[in-house]
Parts: C-alpha cells; sequence; structure tokens
C-alpha cells in the first residue's frame, strides 16, 4: 500500500499503522521520500483493515 503526505514544513514524517478502527497500533514507519513537500513511501503486505496515521516530527 502507498502512502503520501502532505507537510511542507516536518522534517520526517512516521507513519503509525493501526488496526481495529484505530484502536490498535501494530507498527511505525519513517516515509522514506520527500518530493513538492509530499512524504511518501510504500509498505508490502498490509491486510485489509490496516490504517495509517501520521505523526509530524
Amino acid at each position: 500500500m502507498n502512502f503520501a503526505l502532505f507537510r511542507a514544513h516536518a522534517e520526517r514524517m512516521e507513519l503509525c499503522l493501526v488496526a481495529g478502527h484505530g484502536k490498535t497500533e501494530i507498527g511505525r514507519i519513517k516515509l522514506p521520500e520527500y518530493t513538492n513537500e509530499v512524504w511518501h513511501g510504500y509498505v508490502p503486505g498490509l491486510k485489509p483493515g490496516v490504517t495509517g496515521m501520521q505523526k509530524l516530527n
């Protein structure tokens, strides 16, 4: 699954992976790419029901 978040002034972006309607955190990844003020990355192997929430740093 691809994720992309617009954050012009963030120095890095961390994505919290959650399940169970956002109640259970199952992991975190740093979005590795920054292009035109958009942080983005690909997370392989995610199952249905997993979503992402942003964490600004």
